[in-house]
């Protein structure tokens, strides 16, 4: 992994900060993507020079460009993402069926 670029999405909670941990921790560099920036950018911080934060939507296909284009404008490439984003909506959850 040494070198390479990931994008993390969900970098904001414990599991996808987690996994850019792991990457960090094997000689990746890391965009770090979440629904909450503030705490995306705190991580940043803590994992040093190798991880960079996002402020990006990636609910659409449009705000995963723009993720691609920063994470190539920072690091040059992209090796791989570990898509840990979601959206929670209780409205769209759907109806149990009758067994």
């Amino acid at each position: 992994m040494q070198n390479q670029a990931f994008i993390v999405t969900g970098a904001d909670r414990p599991d996808g900060r987690a996994r850019a941990e792991f990457y960090i921790a094997n000689g990746a560099r890391v965009m770090l993507v979440g629904a909450d920036y503030a705490a995306c950018r705190r991580a940043a911080r803590m994992l040093g020079q190798r991880a960079a934060a996002l402020d990006a939507d990636v609910s659409s296909a449009a705000g995963w460009l723009g993720v691609v284009r920063a994470t190539l404008g920072v690091f040059g490439r992209i090796d791989g993402v570990y898509n840990d984003g979601s959206i929670h909506d209780p409205a769209r959850e759907a109806e149990p069926s009758p067994c």
